[in-house]
């Protein structure tokens, strides 16, 4: 039989699991910020030092880095959260960025146009794709998940024949400091569009209406629909404006790496679904916190940015965030189902 001491401390121990479970659940962001802190600290002591003695993780130009990478991640991610509000997803956003950059590098380098006029072209083109998604999605009642892996497919070999499989060097200096190494008032160009589109997305769905039926579909869409809400708009426009985001990443990726590619896809679509997920984005919609999806990006950027440094295996890196992506749905999935309860 069980003493009364061990009886106690098993009931405390149950009483704290259950706090910190409801704590989570209401504030998912303590999480994230608990990963991140949790990870700047293993890094900060296992990192390499420079020829001064300085951890390299921690001088002012990795952190910039970092903040740098998580631009991308962190601006993808907030469209991400869009959509997931609205019950779908978008596996679309990788092969987005593919076409994306190359339509911008067909017109800027090859065609010789100014970016001014390249670059809303190919932002033109990131909005065709999400309208497309769209289409399937609301007029053929097919599921997001496959709609969006389709177009993926057709997008991706679009990308392809644009560039015709090369790649495309950009030199144009406007472009390049625009979307990617400029400055403005000492800080990067990437912060402030990181803001730009962080007060952008957070009005839309926490001072809109727009985003309270967003949120209504991804709820319930077909109580949405009998209470008015017109679902067929509301997906146009999340879907529309994922397409417009993913182009964007295209530009300051070209900007970064001053090249346009169709192979610049890489995993930009599992990359803005987990950092969605890590600020605190219901998988099946829900939650939807605009800062927390920020600190989740910094987490996958300190992530990547930290395994770079100490050297590890490519392979291992790949299975190391697979399994970051898989934890992240489970959690989500965890937390979606306290919260219906």
């Amino acid at each position: 039989m069980k003493t009364m001491t061990e009886f106690t401390t098993g009931s405390r121990l149950r009483r704290a699991r259950s706090l910190a479970g409801e704590t989570l659940r209401r504030y998912p962001l303590i999480g994230t910020a608990t990963l991140l802190l949790v990870m700047v600290v293993f890094f900060a002591f296992t990192s390499p030092h420079n020829r001064a003695g300085v951890n390299v993780f921690l001088t002012w130009r990795n952190l910039s880095t970092i903040l740098e990478l998580s631009a991308a991640y962190s601006i993808g991610a907030f469209a991400m959260t869009v959509v997931l509000l609205s019950g779908g997803i978008d596996l679309s956003c990788g092969a987005v960025v593919a076409l994306a950059s190359v339509v911008n590098g067909q017109f800027l380098t090859n065609l010789g146009l100014p970016f001014v006029i390249s670059a809303p072209i190919a932002l033109a083109a990131g909005v065709l794709v999400g309208l497309a998604n769209a289409f399937l999605i609301v007029e053929f009642d097919l599921p997001p998940f496959l709609a969006t892996l389709g177009i993926a497919g057709v997008i991706e070999g679009a990308a392809y024949m644009v560039s015709d499989g090369k790649q495309i060097y950009i030199r144009d200096a406007g472009f390049i400091n625009t979307f990617g190494f400029g400055e403005f008032l000492g800080l990067p160009t990437l912060v402030w569009w990181t803001a730009f589109f962080l007060i952008l997305t957070y009005l839309m769905i926490s001072r809109m209406k727009f985003g309270r039926r967003l949120q209504a579909i991804g709820g319930n869409v077909v109580a949405a629909a009998n209470s008015g809400v017109n679902v067929r708009r509301i997906k146009y426009i999340a879907y529309g404006f994922m397409g417009l985001v993913a182009a964007f990443v295209a530009l300051t990726a070209g900007a970064r790496v001053q090249t346009a590619s169709a192979y610049n896809s890489a995993d930009y679509s599992l990359t803005f679904i987990v950092v969605a997920i890590l600020g605190g984005t219901d998988f099946f919609g829900g939650g939807g916190n605009v800062f927390g999806v920020l600190i989740g990006s910094i987490v996958i950027a300190v992530f990547s940015n930290g395994l770079n440094l100490l050297g590890t295996d490519t392979y291992l890196s790949m299975v190391l965030k697979g399994s970051i992506i898989i934890l992240a749905i489970i959690a989500s999935v965890a937390l979606t189902k306290k919260r219906n309860r």
